[in-house]
């Protein structure tokens, strides 16, 4: 027996179906797009794992103070560029797939869009929030810092 999937492919609502990253950090264009259950990024150091976690941070109104890197819109911007994007997709059964976009320009400016639309910090956090989407983590809770403690503890029980 088939199960259709559902105008959102399967995807629950405010699931992240595509991310797409244009001259962002170390990517010249880089298009992801993850399954509809648990995703996992692995890879070598230096592969871009956090470049992935920034992006989606930054695209739904994340403040870049969590990220642990720099607090300056334009330095999320790759190398001898003026601009650069995150444009995020979400699952939504109801209205059809929402898309996030934050354009970044240098030296530290950012302009945010729903749908095409231009908006506002604020309006893209509403947004996600509806999805239970979490923006602003403190650093302590950050994944990354997450697993380091886990690690820790870990290897201290070993």
């Amino acid at each position: 027996m088939e199960v259709d999937p559902g105008p959102s492919g399967g995807f629950p609502d405010g699931s992240i179906t595509r991310i797409v990253y244009h001259n962002f950090l170390t990517y010249d264009d880089v298009e992801c797009k993850p399954g509809p259950n648990l995703n996992v990024f692995i890879g070598t150091n230096g592969a871009g794992k956090s470049t992935v976690i920034c992006g989606i941070c930054l695209a739904v109104g994340g403040n870049p103070k969590v990220l642990g890197r720099s607090e300056r819109m334009g330095d999320y911007i790759k190398h001898k560029r003026d601009e650069g994007y995150v444009e995020l997709y979400i699952a939504d059964s109801a209205k059809g797939e929402q898309c996030i976009k934050i354009l970044l320009q240098r030296p530290n400016n950012c302009t945010y869009f729903i749908n095409g639309s231009r908006t506002t910090q604020r309006a893209v956090r509403d947004l996600v929030a509806l999805y239970n989407i979490q923006v602003n983590l403190s650093f302590r809770d950050s994944p990354i810092t997450f697993l380091l403690i886990s690690c820790r503890h870990s290897h201290a029980r070993s």
